[in-house]
């Protein structure tokens, strides 16, 4: 029997989590909660955050960029750094609220997933192409490669968080590719001993609250972290893909689920006297949710239970001080219970009388270690040497099932419709491990005629794919392999006191990930190991700050990327994982910002624009048109304190996104049965633009209480996220939401 969280089960089966939510949920409770911190309120100085002026902002250390602490100005990467996100006063609920604030990305959806299409590329379910970082310790998704940058992450695992624009893969490897993230971590000095407490409940049923508490013992420094959150989601009557017709003739609404549930349970242990730099974190992460349109275009008519689970723990240790070094293992085991429904009850003339489901318990495991030294010299030159592993190992199911033959080219039900076992899931690889092994080297300058500072990175990855050809006659044993040269060259200089000018060119990659590589015996995802290709993606990059007095600055870049091979759902097979297209952008990013005292604001523009496009997919058009992705995106924001007041807004515009040509016009939607429809009577042919505002108010009580409201959407604007494909569809986002919460240091 596993012992650990996973045996308090959420939602029907999450006794603890419920328990907790019952009780906050109480009126009575909440009211003894808000008397009791007012009696137990310390003496204690406001966050240092309040008072930081645009100065010290901009000098906040990173290491993301070239993996030595330095200024984000000065960093050899466009990025953006920002301290205690969890607190703004902006009222950012995920890394996505975050991502979404800033030039160059955008929201976007795909199933029942928040994606971040990014300088014209849309991401898909599984096609995310941003890199995670926990202090420099890489945390993607094993199975699907992805960045879990939605709420299901909390913010309190970064006390600062660091964003890069543009490809990492020279220092990061593979999915480094649009952009990276790193989370750094808090630390038991900083928050000495106090306990931080926080709950939120609003619309939609939807209720959270998270817990951070840190302790400096003599010995050890500890931090601990939990946060749970629930909600219905956003739940409406609509279209979906399956042709269904209602008594007129026209296509049939069903009442679409959208329920979400998580919890996320994390330690730190740092170390001190004889064993300092010796590190060790654990997370534990699991999460529930719906398919909504469903995995196959077709709302489900029962509740899936689709539920995953994640442990992550890693041991790092670092030492040196001339010659500094690290090492680091990491390990992650990702568990999978889905309870999928395809079909409903008398799907295709009843040749599903039962529909069709497919449940799948499994898991996959891997291995991640690095080894790495640096070195400084005069002037502020610097080596960087390193090696990287990641070793991927599939063992097979605990159980897969289904009442449908997946394995017969008809797919018929099975006898009585009787639930029987298929064949593994990832049978290509079954007890065949993945490995990638890498090799990095970097070289800092330092100053070079006072003003000018150059990076230049190569790093070697190559993985191996061994693989058993189950499609093929007598099963034989293959193999293939990716290699990828991912070079960087960065030049930054400095014009006089106020401005800094970076030109940044280098490749990244994505090799395929094992879903995309070995599906077997399943509907829940198609593979095509023979032919399918990694991603890659050149960029070329100039960019240009200049502070405007005490208070402002300025940032603008220009890009030209060249992104290839990109991987996707092919709209001719269902969940196909298929290179569908390469593309040429380019595009200007804007942004102003302002920091003085309690104030803050910021305004950031966005364009880009298709230079080329080949087709890849036989489903796919060549568009000479950006597509699936607006091509103008603005944002502001503003905050302000006032005594015990914290005021913040910010609204978030963007145009209006074209669809591909095999998405509308006079190609109609053909289903199996033979039903065609216009799909240009359902939706309009290009999204049109829109705009929406949020916004949040809080009251700080003495100086450890503070009462937040949090409205979302404040204009109750009707938009969608875009479908991509040949659907009657788009993803209808939430109108006006209210949230009320508080949070007790």
């Amino acid at each position: 029997m596993r012992l650990g969280l996973n045996n308090f089960p959420f939602r029907s089966k999450r006794f603890l989590s419920q328990l907790l939510v019952k009780a906050m949920k109480s009126k009575l409770l909440l009211l003894g909660t808000f008397y009791l911190a007012g009696l137990c309120l310390l003496a204690q100085e406001k966050d240092d955050l309040l008072s930081l002026d645009l100065e010290s902002l901009l000098n906040i250390a990173v290491t993301s960029a070239s993996k030595s602490s330095e200024t984000a100005r000065l960093a050899p990467s466009v990025i953006h750094v920002m301290r205690d996100p969890q607190h703004s006063a902006f009222g950012y609920q995920s890394i996505n609220d975050i991502l979404y604030s800033l030039p160059g990305f955008g929201p976007g959806q795909d199933f029942d997933r928040a994606t971040v299409p990014t300088r014209g590329v849309f991401d898909s379910w599984a096609g995310s192409h941003l890199l995670m970082l926990i202090d420099g310790i890489p945390i993607n998704d094993n199975l699907y490669g992805t960045a879990y940058t939605w709420e299901i992450t909390p913010l309190f695992l970064a006390k600062t968080l660091e964003i890069i624009r543009g490809p990492g893969s020279a220092l990061y490897g593979s999915n480094a590719m649009n952009g990276v993230i790193q989370m750094n971590s808090p630390t038991a000095d900083a928050l000495a001993g106090q306990i931080h407490f926080g709950v939120e409940s609003g619309q939609n049923q939807t209720f959270q609250l998270q817990v951070l508490a840190g302790q400096d013992f003599n010995w050890l420094d500890a931090v601990f972290g939990f946060a749970a959150r629930e909600t219905d989601g956003v739940s409406y009557p609509s279209l979906d893909g399956s042709g269904r017709l209602d008594a007129d003739g026209q296509l049939q609404a069903y009442p679409l689920r959208d329920d979400q549930a998580h919890q996320y349970f994390w330690f730190k242990l740092a170390f001190q006297h004889k064993l300092k730099g010796l590190e060790f974190q654990f997370h534990h992460q699991e999460w529930d949710f719906q398919t909504g349109h469903g995995w196959l275009w077709w709302i489900p008519d029962f509740r899936e239970n689709m539920q995953e689970q994640r442990q992550l723990a890693s041991l790092r240790y670092r030492r040196g001080s001339q010659i500094k070094t690290e090492w680091v293992l990491r390990f992650q085991n990702h568990e999978i219970q889905w309870n999928q429904r395809y079909f409903p009850n008398g799907a295709f003339d009843d040749y599903y009388p039962a529909g069709l489901w497919e449940y799948l318990d499994t898991n996959a495991q891997d291995w991640f270690a690095r080894v790495q030294a640096s070195q400084s010299f005069a002037a502020d030159q610097q080596w960087l040497l390193g090696w990287e592993s990641v070793r991927f190992l599939y063992n097979g199911d605990h159980s897969h099932t289904s009442n449908v033959d997946l394995d017969d080219p008809l797919y018929p039900p099975f006898p009585q419709n009787q639930t029987q076992s298929l064949g593994p899931w990832l049978d290509y690889i079954l007890d065949r491990p993945l490995q990638n092994q890498a090799l990095f080297v970097q070289y800092v300058s330092g100053s070079l005629w006072g003003r000018l500072k150059a990076t230049l990175g190569l790093r070697w990855d190559e993985l191996i794919v061994d693989y058993q050809a189950i499609d093929q006659p007598g099963q034989p044993d293959k193999h293939r392999s990716f290699a990828k040269l991912s070079p960087r060259f960065a030049l930054v200089g400095q014009l006089g006191s106020k401005g800094v000018f970076k030109l940044l060119a280098g490749r990244a990659f994505r090799t395929p990930l094992p879903t995309e590589l070995a599906g077997a015996h399943t509907f829940s995802l198609a593979s095509n190991i023979e032919q399918l290709q990694a991603e890659w993606v050149e960029s070329l990059e100039l960019a240009y700050e200049h502070r405007l007095g005490q208070a402002w600055v300025l940032r603008n870049n220009v890009f030209l990327n060249r992104f290839a091979n990109q991987i996707a759902y092919s709209t001719a097979a269902n969940n196909l994982s298929t290179n569908i297209l390469s593309q040429k952008h380019w595009g200007l990013e804007g942004e102003l910002r302002f920091q003085k005292g309690l104030q803050e604001g910021y305004f950031n523009a966005s364009w880009v624009d298709r230079l080329d496009e080949t087709a890849l997919d036989g489903s796919i058009k060549e568009q000479a048109q950006l597509t699936w992705d607006s091509p103008w995106k603005l944002n502001a924001g503003y905050s302000r304190t006032s005594g015990s007041w914290r005021l913040g807004g910010q609204a978030h515009y963007q145009a209006g996104i074209r669809r591909r040509d095999q998405d509308v016009g006079t190609q109609a939607l053909i289903f199996s049965d033979g039903i065609v429809v216009d799909l240009d009577s359902y939706r309009r042919r290009e999204m049109g633009g829109w705009l929406r505002i949020d916004g949040q108010i809080s009251y700080v009580l003495g100086r450890h209480v503070e009462l937040k409201l949090r409205v979302h959407n404040l204009l109750d604007r009707d938009y969608a996220l875009i479908k991509t494909g040949p659907y009657p569809f788009d993803y209808q986002q939430a109108g006006r939401q209210l949230f009320l919460g508080f949070h007790l240091q």
